[in-house]
């Protein structure tokens, strides 16, 4: 594509985009872009991902939480419940369903907390995050590449392993921060 310009600032033309790989939760793009001064330069971008995740927050106070591992960071991961936006889903479609697959919480209350990009120098992906209240417990039916370890923490005490660097995945953070405020 040529002289594609991207919603935003129109001061920078994207002039070339190639796509370098599609696979089946992402694109990479290597882009070329004008900036306002007249400098070009390349940028490699990942597109397409739209996703949801959920702070949901147990009548005790109580974090409901996944442990899963996660091959980029060899680890694994304690984070809130989140996945990605099926076609023709809205995001709070995507929240209710994959709090129910990936913990088997059901929400009688959903709120949307926020949106935004996680990882803006290299991503498009854009996150809505919501809270969800009201829970009833059920049965999980993770994807069949899922291991996942439910685990309920006290709101609190989420807290403090953001602080100690116990919860380090951003989306858990920004969710859990977002949802203090009115807990």
């Amino acid at each position: 594509m040529s002289g594609e310009q991207r919603q935003g600032d129109d001061r920078f033309e994207t002039v070339e985009i190639r796509e370098i790989y599609r696979g089946t939760l992402l694109s990479l793009f290597r882009e070329k872009v004008k900036a306002p001064d007249g400098e070009m330069y390349y940028r490699e971008v990942v597109r397409g991902v739209r996703a949801a995740a959920i702070v949901a927050v147990t009548d005790l106070r109580e974090v409901v939480l996944v442990r899963q591992y996660r091959q980029p960071t060899g680890e694994m991961v304690l984070e809130i419940p989140a996945g990605l936006i099926d076609p023709g889903e809205t995001p709070e479609e995507a929240a209710a369903r994959e709090l129910q697959e990936e913990t088997g919480f059901k929400a009688v209350n959903l709120f949307h907390l926020s949106d935004f990009y996680t990882t803006p120098g290299y991503s498009d992906e854009l996150l809505s995050l919501f809270l969800a209240t009201g829970l009833s417990e059920g049965v999980a039916a993770p994807e069949v590449d899922e291991e996942l370890e439910v685990v309920k923490v006290p709101f609190d005490e989420t807290v403090r392993m953001i602080d100690q660097g116990e919860i380090r995945d951003a989306k858990t953070i920004v969710g859990i921060l977002l949802a203090g405020r009115g807990a």
